[in-house]
């Protein structure tokens, strides 16, 4: 690829609006900070499937959220039509892998996310 950046990889500039919450190693999350860029699986109720999406914090500024922290952040979906049914309101649970949780967020909304598949 001829040094384009991440929105001609995916093929949209859409995102999710997410209040998200960092869980601390005693809750089962990391003991380090949750950086902006972290790839994460993100999985929901009455969603059968993984979804994948980088966290990109929302904060002019803010690299990072402490274990235990909370923070406003722009999730940017990889494959849209994974996440057709997610909407404002909703909560998912991120993490590493699609079984263990880092963390929660509430969907705050959604930003020019397509609603099917996007040619590459």
């Amino acid at each position: 690829m001829g040094g384009g950046d991440w929105r001609e990889i995916i093929g949209h500039d859409g995102y999710f609006v997410v209040r998200l919450h960092s869980f601390t190693a005693a809750e089962g999350g990391q003991a380090r900070h949750l950086q902006s860029g972290f790839r994460a699986t993100w999985w929901a109720d009455g969603i059968p499937h993984p979804m994948d999406g980088p966290i990109v914090l929302a904060e002019s500024g803010r690299r990072s959220v402490a274990p235990g922290g909370e923070a406003v952040v722009h999730v940017r979906p990889l494959q849209p039509a994974a996440w057709i049914d997610v909407e404002p309101g909703m909560q998912l649970c991120f993490g590493k892998r699609w079984a263990r949780a880092l963390g929660e967020g509430q969907v705050l909304g959604r930003v020019g996310v397509p609603r099917k598949e996007v040619p590459l």
